[in-house]
């Protein structure tokens, strides 16, 4: 960790934590459900491999996608457009991953209607049906997504009135694997007591269902769970971190995620002069934490951690305080 690293952990007076990937390992539930949704969707219509963790890390690695629902129609949008223009799958998604943007499903939009030809990626487009969509007017692709993911309980709260896609009863929200535990929280707490909060692209439901009483931890009424949000509030736009920084009453955070729209929403949150937010990076539950590693400390992360469980030693060797909660 570098000096200004250091210096800027130790300058933080608050914590806002992402939720996947940081305190909830989502790797065979969101990222199940990513595969599940894509396979359905595509159905016996078009020949395809399965979605595989690289192409997820992929389109992951541009910044455009926190919304999963988003990436599995990204994903499912290539591999259909290949096999309409004829081209290798696995070849057309690794592309369009490598060339998508910060604004996500626009710009594997454009890549594709040019790499496979316009004809090809429209029919692709008919065959998956309109662009996702989030709240009351949610896409069949959405819902579908939802019911594999949530389970028949979750989906029918979440989406009362809609169609439900058939599904198994049980979701794979119940394959989440929770990070952050008890021992973990009163730690936190301790240091930065009222001073924690969430900016997750989760609903309040979905981090409920995963970490039950643990939520109770942060400070609820400053956090933002962006699946209940208007979409122009999604990760990477600094909006929701600004308002949380803003209810915490906090000129210098440290914003905990795990991704590259973690990093690029904190660079954005601190790029008007005011408050600023320092980004922590967390590796260890991608699929290649070396890649992850220098890709953080390329875009300028104050620190870069395997799992949360080390933040507090990370706070206590900044200089925190030997009698601070961090050292013990």
């Amino acid at each position: 960790m570098s000096p200004e690293g250091l210096g800027l952990l130790r300058a933080a007076d608050a914590i806002i934590f992402d939720c996947d990937g940081v305190l909830v390992d989502v790797s065979e539930s969101y990222y199940a459900a990513i595969r599940e949704t894509a396979a359905r969707a595509l159905g016996g219509r078009v020949r395809a491999p399965p979605v595989s963790r690289w192409m997820i890390d992929g389109f992951k690695a541009s910044g455009g996608f926190n919304d999963e629902v988003d990436l599995a129609y990204a994903v499912s949008l290539a591999m259909a457009a290949a096999a309409r223009a004829g081209l290798e799958p696995e070849g057309l998604v690794r592309d369009a991953a490598a060339r998508a943007g910060a604004d996500g499903l626009p710009s594997v939009k454009s890549y594709l209607a040019g790499a496979a030809g316009a004809d090809a990626a429209a029919a692709a487009g008919r065959l998956l049906g309109p662009h996702p969509g989030t709240g009351g007017g949610a896409s069949p692709f959405r819902l579908l997504f939802n019911r594999l993911f949530y389970g028949a309980e979750m989906f029918a709260r979440i989406h009362a009135g809609a169609d439900a896609p058939d599904g198994p009863e049980e979701g794979l929200i119940e394959r989440d694997r929770p990070i952050l535990d008890g021992p973990l929280l009163e730690r936190l707490r301790a240091a930065a007591p009222g001073r924690m909060a969430l900016v997750t692209g989760r609903g309040l439901e979905s981090a409920r269902r995963t970490l039950g009483v643990l939520l109770d931890g942060f400070d609820l009424s400053c956090s933002f769970f962006l699946e209940d949000e208007d979409r122009s509030m999604a990760k990477p736009a600094p909006e929701a971190l600004e308002r949380a920084m803003a209810g915490l009453r906090s000129r210098h955070c440290l914003y905990v995620g795990d991704s590259a729209e973690d990093m690029i929403m904190a660079g954005r949150a601190s790029s008007g002069g005011g408050p600023r937010a320092a980004f922590c990076g967390i590796t260890g539950t991608s699929a290649d934490p070396g890649k992850k590693l220098e890709a953080f400390e390329r875009g300028g992360a104050a620190a870069v951690l395997d799992g949360v469980g080390l933040l507090p030693n990370a706070l206590n060797l900044a200089g925190r305080g030997a009698d601070s909660a961090w050292a013990r």
